[in-house]
């Protein structure tokens, strides 16, 4: 709604013309009617709409309007024309006012409010636009008589600017007036300027109207309701998916537009997180969209901002609709990594042995889907000692995974030992900076030997488990159980041969599938490594 309020006794400029975009927000209301409120009685309010001014006018707004006469503002509808001469504390249908419904053509009120006597005016229109193309300015009234002139300005606004340029002046000689060689992508906004002089102060040009041919422009736009955000509560890392409709309100098909979706980052600064281009939309039509994206580098509550055309390649009747924001919450990662480490394919416990030359897979797990990235994240200590990933060995390798989602990490470790105690230690740290550490003590003995052979349940009724240590890997290991006699009554071959504890279970039965008598059986277990073979001894005894 546009307006100008004068002194009711003067006819002096209360203030400068207002506008008020009540098309944009019920603020914008509010502020009209605080303003008509302001106003002293008696003061003439000269008021109308440009384009639609009821979409958000508030029962405040009414009222005010109401207090300068009007009669036919809560009838308004979207776009229709209206205009008032009203005067502060005028009661209801006292004072010049029309009202025009959409499609009717103008709302024009005209009233003598004083006779002033001047030689030279001035009058400039409201910005017109913004247009895809300039067609024609036309005029209507009396000029050219008597010394009676206008002169016409067309002012210029570029896209993203403030200031206006002045695109063309010409006295007014006929009633249409060609904008053919303004260009609307550069000056998608004008003003009309006119000049009026009269020779004598008798005798006035006179311009009852004006308007502006033009080709309108799209207006792309959405709403909350129409935007959706899921996950709305993630893990930082996490993808975020935003998806909305995307409809044009214009009067005109819209050119292809680029959607932009940001975040604020730590420094207020919005991120551009994901980009989009989505086709020419139809008057009336709409389309659809959908994009992810990661929320690494962004905790707690936040808010993703979609941005429609925000390069302005677009005219649009208002870019003030081209801007929603959604909330969100990102939680920070406050788990620790897990770390687990295998000696030739086995976990180890504090003292067991291990080969002199053992493949070490270390497993680093991490529950969130930030990467862990590089040779920084895992540190490996052998002995208390660094060990280095630049190692012209190649002893020790790296390598980022992910499962399921999850970040992670495998380093391999191959490293030559000596006789002895050993210790390794590992100690990561995940992209949030959570630190685990796992400590581990083993023994090595270069000397091929098996150690620790024993069976249980001994005695037993039948079924027994035979365990022993091997201080080395071997080729082969093998079992065999004989009589006091030394008649072998029972063998098995291919039994677990690694480093360490290994364990065989025996079912009880003899080599002809019966169960042994009671008595005192001997076994000899066999282990055989690079053409080496060694023996071991036990009892066992069966008891029923």
């Amino acid at each position: 709604i546009n307006l100008l309020a004068l002194n009711g006794q003067t006819g002096q400029m209360l203030a400068p013309p207002r506008v008020y975009d009540t098309y944009a927000s019920e603020a914008q209301s509010d502020s009209l009617a605080d303003y008509i409120d302001s106003l002293p009685e008696g003061s003439v309010v000269l008021a109308g709409i440009m384009d639609d001014g009821t979409f958000h006018l508030t029962e405040k707004a009414y009222r005010a309007l109401e207090s300068i006469g009007s009669r036919y503002c809560r009838q308004v509808r979207f776009r229709d024309s209206w205009a008032i001469i009203g005067r502060k504390g005028a009661p209801a249908g006292t004072v010049p006012e029309k009202w025009v419904p959409v499609g009717g053509g103008y709302a024009v009120v005209r009233d003598t409010l004083l006779n002033i006597r001047v030689q030279q005016g001035k009058m400039i229109s409201e910005p017109i636009g913004p247009s895809s193309k300039w067609t024609t300015a036309r005029f209507s009234g009396q000029w050219g008589q008597n010394g009676a002139s206008i002169q016409v300005r067309i002012l210029g606004r570029k896209s993203l600017k403030t200031s206006w340029d002045t695109l063309l002046t010409v006295p007014l000689s006929d009633s249409t007036l060609s904008l053919a060689n303004i260009s609307a992508g550069v000056y998608p906004v004008l003003k009309l300027q006119a000049g009026f002089a009269s020779a004598d102060g008798l005798h006035s040009p006179r311009l009852t109207a004006w308007k502006v041919r033009y080709r309108p422009v799209p207006d792309l736009t959405t709403r909350p309701k129409f935007l959706s955000i899921h996950p709305d509560s993630v893990l930082e890392g996490d993808q975020v998916a935003l998806s909305g409709e995307l409809f044009n309100v214009g009067m005109t098909a819209s050119d292809s537009v680029q959607i932009k979706i940001g975040v604020a980052n730590k420094n207020a600064v919005i991120d551009t997180v994901s980009s989009l281009w989505l086709p020419a939309i139809q008057p009336g039509g709409e389309a659809d969209f959908s994009s992810s994206f990661s929320t690494a580098g962004y905790v707690g509550p936040r808010k993703a901002v979609v941005m429609i055309d925000p390069e302005r390649h677009l005219n649009e009747l208002s870019a003030e609709n081209n801007r929603y924001e959604l909330k969100f919450f990102v939680r920070k990662d406050t788990l620790r990594p897990a770390i687990y480490v295998t000696f030739d394919n086995r976990e180890i416990l504090p003292g067991d042995w291990v080969s002199t030359h053992p493949k070490i897979s270390i497993f680093v797990e991490d529950n969130s889907p930030l990467a862990i990235a590089d040779t920084g994240f895992v540190k490996v200590f052998l002995d208390g000692q660094p060990q280095y990933y630049a190692n012209p060995a190649g002893i020790l390798e790296f390598r980022t995974i992910e499962k399921n989602g999850k970040s992670g990490a495998e380093v391999f470790f191959t490293p030559a030992l000596g006789d002895g105690k050993h210790s390794l230690d590992v100690a990561a740290k995940d992209a949030t900076l959570n630190t685990s550490a796992v400590h581990l003590e083993f023994v090595v003995k270069s000397e091929f030997a098996i150690q620790r052979l024993l069976n249980y349940p001994n005695p037993t009724a039948g079924e027994t488990d035979f365990t022993y240590y091997l201080t080395q890997p071997t080729d082969r290991v093998e079992l065999s159980l004989y009589t006091l006699s030394g008649r072998k009554i029972y063998r098995a071959e291919d039994l677990p041969g690694q480093v360490g504890p290994n364990i065989f279970h025996w079912n009880g039965l003899d080599a002809d599938g019966d169960p042994p008598a009671n008595g005192v059986y001997l076994y000899r277990l066999q282990a055989g490594r690079e053409g080496k073979t060694i023996t071991a001894l036990g009892k066992l005894i069966v008891i029923r």
